[in-house]
């Protein structure tokens, strides 16, 4: 089985409300297919199935949704908390330049971090040091750099931890919710596989009510070309 293609999703989706839902509703294909173990509850336990996947396709989307407004702030974040970081300790930086200790205090001494959790404890170490580090603090504090200017940096990462930890489990409950997605989507196709095939079977000299089902009957030896190439070659929508 190839991956769940939101093309393959919603062709399945539509496939099996059409043949479940019309198999409900002839019963002159509903007392034949009961022959072959397709009674109402079983019709119905398909249905169930259906509108099960239906139900988490829905959820997946709202949830892929949220995770890329959850990625856009965060990203935001990080690009304010940067640039407010940088905004200041480039100036710190060139003062005390000869000062190698105190460069390691403030974690500036090598290099830059190009990480989330990088930046931040590198930006930490520079606002919460400098804040109580008074000697240091009086070396840039004619820079324009009072306490308020590093606890507003300090409320900053605060709220850029925050909105990662945000992130990461929006994230978390979308990863699930594929997975689950999924599975109920591999069920519903292995139902609805079966389910051609019994039909197949007991509407074989009926051919125009496999039709109702969206199940279209082929000459014998005739095997159709293959139409899901696209969809096996297309790359997962999370959507």
């Amino acid at each position: 089985m190839g991956s769940w293609t939101r093309k393959r999703m919603e062709t399945l989706l539509k496939n099996a409300r059409r043949a479940i839902t019309n198999a409900l509703a002839y019963l002159d294909i509903k007392e034949k297919i009961q022959r072959f173990g397709y009674d109402e509850t079983k019709l119905l336990a398909g249905h169930a199935l259906y509108k099960k996947a239906q139900s988490l396709y829905i959820a997946r989307k709202t949830k892929w949704g949220l995770q890329l407004a959850a990625t856009k702030d965060l990203i935001d974040l990080i690009d304010a908390v940067f640039v407010y970081y940088m905004e200041y300790a480039k100036l710190v930086r060139k003062r005390l330049k000869r000062n190698k200790e105190a460069l390691t205090i403030l974690g500036m001494n090598g290099r830059r971090a190009l990480s989330l959790s990088g930046l931040i404890t590198q930006a930490t170490l520079f606002f919460q040091n400098l804040k109580d580090n008074q000697d240091l603090f009086n070396q840039v504090s004619d820079l324009g750099i009072s306490q308020q200017v590093l606890q507003v940096g300090l409320d900053k990462l605060a709220a850029l931890e925050n909105e990662d930890e945000f992130h990461e489990s929006v994230k978390g409950e979308a990863q699930d919710l594929t997975v689950e997605r999924n599975k109920v989507f591999t069920e519903l196709n292995d139902w609805m596989a079966e389910f051609e095939t019994a039909s197949r079977s007991a509407l074989k000299d009926t051919p125009q009510r496999l039709e109702i089902l969206g199940f279209i009957e082929y000459s014998e030896g005739y095997k159709p070309a293959s139409s899901s190439k696209d969809d096996e070659n297309t790359n997962t929508n999370p959507s």
